[in-house]
């Protein structure tokens, strides 16, 4: 008896060495493909817990993420919205699946590029289609030209049919943004995700959250969060 009892309790400590390295194994991956991600350097780093509303919101929205979503986060500069995508970006990838960050600018460049002939249109769609998670910061930097519209309109519909996550992030107010985005967009915004308004005070304001909290997210919070 003494020994089977033994015999089960080796088994058990090696299916937890196994499945704990699993799991290190498993975040190694991850680790891997957000490296690969065309993360901003200064967003990269896991930043400090941020106070209140911030935190209440990511966790809110972690539990959309991997569902098919498409939300915005919009808000003044300063209130973490590049950072709160980008965190969605680290759980996806430490989950096993893919995530890519990019600009609105970024990729009507990237469209603009193909035309030169080294590429296609459609190839450069296809790799802005195929991640489980894209991030489109600075949305509100386009010339809302038909071209763009056209474009935008054709890859979050191709991710909404595919079922796969797409979180836009602006600094414009929700009616301007609306209006920007087009009916088509928001409609499916509105079944999939929403507007996550990120109204809390920006937090390089220190009368607010107090000088240590400022400094603990100034390294990732300047310039287009």
């Amino acid at each position: 008896m003494k020994s089977i009892l033994s015999s089960l309790r080796c088994r058990a400590d090696a299916d937890a060495i196994n499945a704990e390295h699993d799991r290190a194994e498993a975040i190694r991956v991850g680790m891997m493909m957000f490296n690969d991600a065309d993360v901003p350097k200064r967003h990269f780093a896991r930043p400090a817990i941020l106070p209140g509303p911030w935190a209440d919101k990511l966790k809110d929205l972690e539990g959309q993420i991997g569902k098919g979503c498409l939300l915005a986060l919009l808000g003044k500069r300063g209130t973490g919205k590049t950072q709160m995508a980008v965190e969605l970006m680290r759980k996806t990838c430490v989950q096993g699946r893919s995530a890519r960050y990019t600009t609105a600018m970024r990729f009507f460049t990237a469209i603009k590029d193909s035309y030169k002939g080294d590429t296609t249109e459609s190839a450069v769609l296809n790799q802005y289609l195929r991640p489980c998670l894209l991030v489109i910061d600075e949305a509100q930097e386009r010339g809302e030209t038909g071209w763009e519209d056209r474009l935008l309109g054709s890859l979050v519909d191709s991710r909404y049919g595919a079922m796969r996550d797409t979180v836009l992030v602006s600094n414009l107010a929700r009616r301007e943004f609306e209006r920007a985005i087009g009916s088509s967009i928001m409609s499916r915004m509105a079944e999939t995700g929403g507007i996550i308004e990120c109204n809390w005070p920006s937090f390089r304001d220190t009368a607010k959250y107090g000088p240590d909290a400022a400094a603990a997210v100034r390294q990732t919070q300047e310039g287009g969060v």
